[in-house]
Formats: structure tokens, C-alpha cells, sequence
């Protein structure tokens, strides 16, 4: 070991180092796992004890040390307490026109309803087409003989009245219980008159006579009246 040194003169005081500036607070850094225990080092040799240094004055700050390195993530912090209802926000701007929905499912059937009001009669329909010609119907049976009837008249008279030119009509009787059946009449004279009525008398009920009737009374003809009765 070599000589103990004499002690060094006082240096000055050096100048004073600008301030340097406040780095940001690091985030807590999590908790470092516990070290292995160190192997124990040899003994070190006494070293000689060394005079009293005269008391040196406070040196200048010294420049700003170099940023640290980004701090570990810390542990995730515990979750805050619910918010304050916020106030009413602004409506919102018109949203677009949405596409069209596709048809929906048909409904179940609903219940049946009152019934309506009678309505008004209708206009009458025009008339249909004739129909076809119906098929010829059975032959019906043959009915029941009919009473036997009175025997037929074979008592027959003719009748006949003359009219003269004076007279516009005569009539022809005949015989009593007698029934007239048919008539007629003959202008026996041309006086370019006609006959405007030959009927039986009377001309309702039982005809008994028949009468004829000129139409031009100052133009008269002469002329007959025929009736034909029957018993």
C-alpha cells in the first residue's frame, strides 16, 4: 500500500448550472417480485483512515438530469361511481324514409257482422231469351164416358120476312118453343145500298128470330130475311 497524500487546496465555487426542467410524474409502477438473496462477497482489507477534509462550499445545481424511462403499467383502478343524469339532449335531425316493409302474414278471420239493412228493389231485369220447346207430354189416360145426351132435333123450319123499300130493317120469327140457329138475308132490289147488321134476336140468351138492317135508310131496298130454327 502506497504513502497517505497531503490534502488538496480548496477549489472555487463553480458557477451556477441552469434550472432544469420538472419531468411529468411516472405512472405506479406495479410491485417488483422479492430478489434472490446475493451470494455473500470475501472480506475486504481495512483501508488506512484518512484526515478530516475541510468543509467545501455548496456547489452549483447541477444540469437537468435525462427523462426517465416509461413507468410499468399500474393496476387497474377500481370502478367509478355512477354519473349524474345528464340534461335533456337536442331532437335529433329527420331520419331518412325507411324502405318498405315486406306484406305481413294475413290476419285471422274476424268475427261475422250485424246484418245490413234490406236494400232497395232492384231495377227489373230485361227479359231472358225464349225457352227451348218443352218435350211432348205423356199421352193422358183416357177419361171417363160422358152422360148420354138428349137426342138430337130433327124438327127444322125455315123462316122468311120480306122488307120493303120503305123499311131499313125486319126480322124473322120463330114458332113458338122453336130456337133460332142460324139466318140470313137477299136484297131483291139494286139500289147500290148494304146491310150494316145480320144477327140473332135476341143476342143474349136463347135466340128466337133473326134480324137485318139496311144502312142507308133513304136508298132502302127490298129484301128478305131467312131464320132457321130448331125443336
Amino acid at each position: 500500500m502506497g504513502l497517505l497524500g497531503l490534502t488538496g487546496a480548496t477549489g472555487e465555487t463553480g458557477a451556477m448550472g441552469p434550472t432544469g426542467l420538472q419531468g411529468d410524474k411516472g405512472d405506479k409502477g406495479d410491485k417488483g417480485d422479492v430478489g434472490e438473496t446475493g451470494a455473500t462477497g470475501s472480506q475486504g482489507l481495512m483501508g488506512l483512515l484518512g484526515l478530516t477534509g475541510a468543509t467545501g462550499e455548496t456547489g452549483a445545481m447541477g444540469p437537468m438530469g435525462l427523462q426517465g424511462d416509461k413507468g410499468d403499467k399500474g393496476d387497474k383502478g377500481d370502478v367509478g361511481e355512477t354519473g349524474a343524469t345528464g340534461s335533456q339532449g337536442l331532437m335529433g335531425l329527420l331520419g331518412l324514409t325507411g324502405a318498405t316493409g315486406e306484406t305481413g302474414a294475413m290476419g285471422p278471420m274476424g268475427p261475422v257482422g250485424l246484418k245490413g239493412d234490406t236494400g232497395a228493389q232492384g231495377a227489373a231485369g230485361a227479359v231472358g231469351p225464349a225457352g227451348a220447346t218443352g218435350a211432348v207430354g205423356a199421352t193422358g189416360a183416357i177419361g171417363a164416358t160422358g152422360a148420354t145426351g138428349a137426342a138430337a132435333s130433327t124438327s127444322v123450319t125455315v123462316v122468311t120476312v120480306s122488307g120493303t123499300g120503305s123499311n131499313t130493317s125486319a126480322t124473322a120469327t120463330c114458332p113458338a118453343g122453336r130456337v133460332a140457329v142460324a139466318g140470313g138475308f137477299t136484297i131483291t132490289e139494286s139500289s147500290q145500298n148494304a146491310v150494316s147488321s145480320s144477327k140473332p134476336v135476341p143476342t143474349t140468351g136463347v135466340p128466337t128470330g133473326w134480324t137485318v138492317t139496311q144502312s142507308k135508310a133513304a136508298n132502302a131496298s127490298a129484301f128478305t130475311v131467312y131464320v132457321t130454327c130448331i125443336q
